[in-house]
């Protein structure tokens, strides 16, 4: 809410499910405003016509230029800056993302 950010890098999936995967366990403590965002690599991961990726920086940047609107206004920025990235560059990879903001 007030523009810090935190990655969640624990080790295992965050989002996902992988037969025989080990994962590590966190608690993180949120605070009215604060936005989660999870996502699969096809979203910072995609490219465009030069093969340039979308990347962590450019999602950092939409989710705090975003900060103050709903879950579904923040993802939908997101999804809008991923697609405006790649343009017409064929989608390689599967892309999932879940925003929640915590009221």
């Amino acid at each position: 809410r007030d523009g810090a950010f935190r990655w969640l890098d624990r080790g295992g999936l965050i989002l996902g499910i992988s037969t025989g995967a080990f994962y590590e366990h966190e608690t993180v403590e949120l605070d009215s405003g604060d936005v989660l965002v999870l996502y699969t690599d096809g979203l910072t991961e995609a490219m465009d016509g030069t093969g340039r990726e979308f990347g962590n920086e450019r999602l950092k940047t939409v989710v705090s230029d975003n900060r103050d609107l709903s879950a579904h206004q923040i993802s939908n920025g997101i999804l809008e800056a991923v697609n405006s990235h790649s343009g017409n560059s064929p989608q390689s990879d599967d892309q999932t993302l879940v925003v929640l903001k915590y009221r």
